[in-house]
């Protein structure tokens, strides 16, 4: 996570979502296409390395 503080305890995050919009929608951060567009850090599948 990292982002927003969450309490384990109560199952709730602390804060409010720092990024506007959003959903429940796992790949709505990259337009439906995680394989050729990259994510809100800029991260790209492009630029990993396969060990």
């Amino acid at each position: 996570m990292g982002v927003r503080l969450y309490n384990p305890g109560t199952g709730r995050f602390l804060s409010t979502d720092p990024v506007p919009g959003g959903s429940a929608n796992a790949y709505e951060y990259c337009n439906g296409d995680p394989i050729n567009h990259f994510d809100l850090d800029g991260h790209s599948w492009r630029f990993a390395r396969i060990l």
